[in-house]
Protein backbone atom coordinates (compact mmCIF):
# COMPACT_ATOMS: atom_id res chain seq x y z
CA UNK A 1 0.00 0.00 0.00
CA UNK A 2 1.17 3.47 -0.75
CA UNK A 3 1.38 6.23 1.77
CA UNK A 4 -1.44 8.06 -0.05
CA UNK A 5 -3.81 5.10 0.23
CA UNK A 6 -2.87 4.63 3.90
CA UNK A 7 -3.63 8.28 4.50
CA UNK A 8 -6.96 7.99 2.70
CA UNK A 9 -7.92 4.89 4.71
CA UNK A 10 -7.03 6.65 7.96
CA UNK A 11 -9.01 9.70 6.90
CA UNK A 12 -12.02 7.55 6.02
CA UNK A 13 -11.83 5.77 9.41
CA UNK A 14 -11.56 9.09 11.26
CA UNK A 15 -14.62 10.43 9.44
CA UNK A 16 -16.61 7.27 10.17
CA UNK A 17 -15.67 7.51 13.84
CA UNK A 18 -16.56 11.22 14.01
CA UNK A 19 -19.93 10.69 12.31
CA UNK A 20 -20.83 7.75 14.55
CA UNK A 21 -19.76 9.66 17.67
CA UNK A 22 -22.07 12.57 16.81
CA UNK A 23 -25.00 10.25 16.14
CA UNK A 24 -24.41 8.45 19.43
CA UNK A 25 -24.02 11.69 21.40
CA UNK A 26 -27.24 13.11 19.95
CA UNK A 27 -29.07 9.88 20.75
CA UNK A 28 -27.84 9.94 24.36
CA UNK A 29 -28.93 13.56 24.65
CA UNK A 30 -32.42 12.63 23.47
CA UNK A 31 -32.62 9.76 25.97
CA UNK A 32 -31.60 12.10 28.82
CA UNK A 33 -34.32 14.57 27.79
CA UNK A 34 -36.89 11.76 27.96
CA UNK A 35 -35.57 10.70 31.39
CA UNK A 36 -35.95 14.23 32.76
CA UNK A 37 -39.36 14.70 31.16
CA UNK A 38 -40.57 11.52 32.87
CA UNK A 39 -39.43 12.89 36.23
CA UNK A 40 -41.21 16.17 35.53
CA UNK A 41 -44.39 14.37 34.48
CA UNK A 42 -44.73 12.85 37.95
CA UNK A 43 -46.05 16.19 39.20
CA UNK A 44 -49.18 15.72 37.09
CA UNK A 45 -50.07 12.18 38.22
CA UNK A 46 -52.54 13.12 40.97
CA UNK A 47 -55.61 15.32 40.91
CA UNK A 48 -53.52 18.31 41.96
CA UNK A 49 -50.08 19.23 40.62
CA UNK A 50 -47.30 18.63 43.11
CA UNK A 51 -43.73 19.81 43.06
CA UNK A 52 -41.36 17.11 41.91
CA UNK A 53 -37.74 18.20 41.93
CA UNK A 54 -35.48 16.94 39.20
CA UNK A 55 -32.21 15.91 40.85
CA UNK A 56 -29.38 18.29 39.98
CA UNK A 57 -27.29 15.38 38.74
CA UNK A 58 -29.90 14.81 36.01
CA UNK A 59 -29.43 18.37 34.76
CA UNK A 60 -25.66 17.96 35.01
CA UNK A 61 -25.94 14.80 32.92
CA UNK A 62 -28.07 16.65 30.35
CA UNK A 63 -25.47 19.42 30.15
CA UNK A 64 -22.74 16.81 29.72
CA UNK A 65 -24.72 15.18 26.91
CA UNK A 66 -25.16 18.52 25.14
CA UNK A 67 -21.45 19.24 25.57
CA UNK A 68 -20.69 15.87 24.00
CA UNK A 69 -22.87 16.75 21.01
CA UNK A 70 -20.86 19.97 20.61
CA UNK A 71 -17.53 18.19 20.98
CA UNK A 72 -18.43 15.57 18.42
CA UNK A 73 -19.72 18.26 16.02
CA UNK A 74 -16.28 19.87 16.33
CA UNK A 75 -14.73 16.55 15.36
CA UNK A 76 -16.96 16.41 12.29
CA UNK A 77 -15.90 19.98 11.53
CA UNK A 78 -12.27 18.83 11.50
CA UNK A 79 -12.98 15.95 9.11
CA UNK A 80 -15.61 17.49 6.79
CA UNK A 81 -16.90 17.75 4.15
CA UNK A 82 -18.49 21.15 4.61
CA UNK A 83 -22.03 19.90 3.88
CA UNK A 84 -21.76 17.45 6.76
CA UNK A 85 -20.22 20.10 8.99
CA UNK A 86 -23.34 22.21 8.48
CA UNK A 87 -25.54 19.22 9.26
CA UNK A 88 -23.49 18.42 12.37
CA UNK A 89 -24.06 21.92 13.72
CA UNK A 90 -27.74 21.59 12.81
CA UNK A 91 -27.86 18.55 15.11
CA UNK A 92 -26.30 20.59 17.90
CA UNK A 93 -28.67 23.52 17.31
CA UNK A 94 -31.68 21.18 17.38
CA UNK A 95 -30.44 19.72 20.68
CA UNK A 96 -30.08 23.25 22.10
CA UNK A 97 -33.67 24.02 21.09
CA UNK A 98 -34.78 20.80 22.77
CA UNK A 99 -32.96 21.76 25.97
CA UNK A 100 -34.72 25.15 25.97
CA UNK A 101 -38.10 23.52 25.36
CA UNK A 102 -37.45 21.12 28.26
CA UNK A 103 -36.59 24.04 30.55
CA UNK A 104 -39.87 25.76 29.64
CA UNK A 105 -41.74 22.48 30.08
CA UNK A 106 -40.36 22.26 33.61
CA UNK A 107 -42.11 25.46 34.70
CA UNK A 108 -45.49 25.26 32.97
CA UNK A 109 -48.85 25.50 34.64
CA UNK A 110 -51.58 22.94 34.09
CA UNK A 111 -53.37 25.29 31.69
CA UNK A 112 -50.39 25.45 29.32
CA UNK A 113 -49.16 21.89 29.85
CA UNK A 114 -50.39 20.44 26.54
CA UNK A 115 -48.95 23.32 24.53
CA UNK A 116 -45.57 23.01 26.27
CA UNK A 117 -45.64 19.23 25.80
CA UNK A 118 -46.29 19.76 22.09
CA UNK A 119 -43.41 22.24 21.80
CA UNK A 120 -41.08 19.81 23.56
CA UNK A 121 -42.20 16.90 21.39
CA UNK A 122 -41.69 18.97 18.24
CA UNK A 123 -38.20 19.98 19.39
CA UNK A 124 -37.32 16.36 20.20
CA UNK A 125 -38.59 15.24 16.78
CA UNK A 126 -36.53 17.94 15.05
CA UNK A 127 -33.39 16.86 16.92
CA UNK A 128 -34.05 13.24 15.95
CA UNK A 129 -34.71 14.26 12.35
CA UNK A 130 -31.50 16.33 12.19
CA UNK A 131 -29.55 13.37 13.59
CA UNK A 132 -31.10 11.01 11.05
CA UNK A 133 -30.38 13.33 8.13
CA UNK A 134 -26.80 13.79 9.29
CA UNK A 135 -26.22 10.06 9.66
CA UNK A 136 -27.87 9.24 6.34
CA UNK A 137 -25.76 11.80 4.52
CA UNK A 138 -22.66 10.75 6.43
CA UNK A 139 -23.16 7.16 5.36
CA UNK A 140 -23.68 8.26 1.75
CA UNK A 141 -20.49 10.32 1.87
CA UNK A 142 -18.49 7.43 3.31
CA UNK A 143 -19.82 5.13 0.59
CA UNK A 144 -18.93 7.65 -2.12
CA UNK A 145 -22.57 8.24 -3.01
CA UNK A 146 -24.16 11.64 -3.56
CA UNK A 147 -25.50 13.22 -0.41
CA UNK A 148 -29.19 14.08 -0.44
CA UNK A 149 -29.24 17.35 1.46
CA UNK A 150 -32.70 17.06 3.00
CA UNK A 151 -32.46 20.02 5.35
CA UNK A 152 -31.51 23.65 5.04
CA UNK A 153 -28.67 24.45 7.40
CA UNK A 154 -29.60 26.49 10.45
CA UNK A 155 -26.12 27.92 10.76
CA UNK A 156 -23.95 30.05 8.55
CA UNK A 157 -20.39 29.10 7.80
CA UNK A 158 -17.62 30.83 5.90
CA UNK A 159 -18.37 28.55 2.95
CA UNK A 160 -22.10 29.14 2.78
CA UNK A 161 -22.71 32.55 4.39
CA UNK A 162 -25.79 33.19 2.26
CA UNK A 163 -27.67 30.09 3.48
CA UNK A 164 -30.08 30.52 6.37
CA UNK A 165 -32.62 28.38 8.15
CA UNK A 166 -35.72 27.95 6.06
Amino acid sequence: MTSDSNHELARHAARRQAYAALGTAAFRFGRKVVDIQQIMDKRWTGSRPTHVAVPTEEYAALDACLDEVAHTAISVQLHGPVELVDMAWDVYTACQHTERALAKYGVVSKSSLEEARGVLETAMNEASRARGIFLSNGRAHLEGKPMSLQIKPALRTANNGDRTQG
